[in-house]
């Protein structure tokens, strides 16, 4: 599904719990988090630094769904990136549908099971709109 791959991502990340919101916990990042992103298509190449300080919730999964998929997991490293390249609206050098996408392409290189990333990628492009700035 995805032409987009991840050349360079970080393999574990170092977190801190920094608060709760009702029924979402919300982490900071310690270390900076470095990802290279290419498409297998086009000349398209973009490298996300991710700040420590950076605040992520990684997926926010609705607490009805928690018993299916929870908001840290497998794709935890993927959720970082797509928060953040949302936070930044990337300067307008990634596209919401290529957020979404690259999302889904880290999710698979990151061993999440094919169906919970497709379906984590369906609920971005559903819902993520109203957390995209137009």
């Amino acid at each position: 599904m995805s032409k987009y791959v991840i050349e360079q991502y970080p393999r574990a990340i170092s977190v801190t719990l920094r608060r709760y919101k009702p029924n979402q916990k919300i982490y900071e990042v310690n270390l900076k988090c470095v990802f290279k992103i290419t498409h297998k298509e086009s000349s398209f190449t973009r490298t996300v630094e991710v700040p420590p300080k950076f605040e992520t919730d990684f997926a926010s999964v609705p607490q009805i769904f928690h018993s299916l998929i929870g908001n840290v997991g497998k794709w935890s490293i993927a959720a970082l990136l797509h928060d953040y390249i949302y936070s930044k609206q990337y300067e307008g050098n990634i596209s919401r549908q290529q957020a979404d996408d690259i999302f889904y392409a880290l999710m698979i290189q990151c061993h999440v099971a094919k169906p919970t990333a497709y379906i984590m990628w369906a609920c971005v492009r559903m819902f993520g709109k109203w957390s995209w700035k137009k």
